[in-house]
């Protein structure tokens, strides 16, 4: 099941570089229930919550 997360996380992480989808719109590209549930599991992951990530990069 982790390669599951790790790609999940690595196409967030595509996305987030490379868009300027919001969090909402890339929590709904990645099939997540709530914008919420996407920013938990992305920071439990890399530590990081997707705003951050994305003013990081």
């Amino acid at each position: 099941m982790s390669w599951v997360y790790d790609v999940v996380v690595l196409a967030a992480k595509r996305y987030l570089k490379t868009t300027s989808l919001t969090i909402q719109q890339v929590s709904e590209a990645l099939n997540f229930s709530t914008p919420s549930s996407f920013v938990r599991f992305f920071r439990q992951r890399t530590g990081y919550t997707p705003l951050e990530y994305r003013n990081k990069v």
